[in-house]
């Protein structure tokens, strides 16, 4: 096999190596930072390089950040990681909005069930649950 692009390299016969770069030649811009958030156990608003944000405390409150500040389509996972929601009364976490857009016409919401995970996305008008 011969391969003519620099960006593929034939390893062996059965592994190929291939590196990627944007059009401008600069790499993504999340590139190099963590999208992972977890364990956190206070109140945390998102940063537009997140991406899931797992909670493991009591009376957390997730922000999420004005839709103006991300891309249309920027999804967030949002888990609760303890398991204690359904056990512990005291327990709840709560994603609300920053700014002035709706989470599916409400300005919060509860994920109310024991390890409960919610997805929302920005539609480039509100934010959307699914």
């Amino acid at each position: 096999m011969q391969v003519s692009d620099e960006r593929v390299k034939l390893i062996s016969s059965t592994t190929v190596e291939m590196s990627f770069t944007r059009s401008a030649g600069t790499p993504p811009p999340w590139y190099g930072v963590n999208p992972i958030q977890t364990g956190i156990s206070s109140n945390y608003s998102a940063l537009a390089t997140d991406y899931y944000i797992g909670v493991n405390g009591t009376n957390v409150t997730i922000t999420l950040p004005p839709g103006t500040s991300v891309v249309q389509g920027k999804t967030y996972i949002i888990k609760d990681e303890s398991g204690l929601i359904s056990t512990n009364g005291l327990y709840q976490v709560t994603v609300t909005r920053s700014g002035s857009n709706l989470i599916d016409g409400q300005t919060s919401f509860i994920i109310a069930l024991n390890y409960g995970a919610v997805n929302v996305m920005w539609t480039g008008t509100f934010w959307s649950i699914f």
